[in-house]
């Protein structure tokens, strides 16, 4: 449990790639937070996605310069297990440097809780698992979340990959 963590990220749309994070937070097992930062996107910026997470292209700029935060979020997640929610983005920061990955939206636990047919999104998970949360996202709040839900579903989760495994 000491080895795992919780990473949570919102990403904006950049020019150079499909999306690139602009708000990221990494708690410990027991939902401490590790790093909780804006992160400012190389490049240009096609769309900030302030309708969904609420943040502007002013509070955005004046975050953390995007490959200090990579270094940062590489490092608090070294050797960890990382637990996240739908991490395509956030996966090729940590891609090679940990000891494992846990996208909830993947596990069984979830999917059963949620409308099938399409991906949930984390509030509907939220949601599936009795949390309250606010509408206007936060990778804090996310994190958060993530924490919550993988805790409950952590024992079972945990002994279906391990048979997963030896089958």
């Amino acid at each position: 449990r000491k080895r795992t963590v919780f990473l949570a990220a919102l990403c904006a749309i950049t020019g150079k790639r499909v999306g690139s994070i602009v708000d990221i937070a990494i708690l410990d097992y027991e939902g401490r937070t590790l790093l909780a930062t804006l992160v400012c996107p190389r490049g240009q910026v096609k769309d900030y996605k302030t309708s969904i997470h609420g943040l502007t292209e002013q509070e955005i700029a004046q975050g953390m310069d995007e490959p200090e935060a990579s270094n940062r979020i590489r490092h608090l997640t070294r050797g960890k297990i990382v637990v996240g929610f739908n991490m395509s983005e956030e996966i090729g920061m940590i891609e090679g440097e940990v000891a494992g990955e846990r996208d909830v939206l993947e596990s069984p636990m979830v999917r059963g809780r949620v409308p099938a047919g399409r991906k949930a999104t984390l509030f509907e998970v939220g949601l599936a698992f009795g949390l309250r949360q606010d509408r206007n996202q936060s990778a804090l709040q996310n994190a958060r979340i993530i924490g919550k839900v993988y805790r409950e579903i952590e024992e079972d989760w945990e002994e279906y990959l391990a048979q997963e495994v030896e089958g």
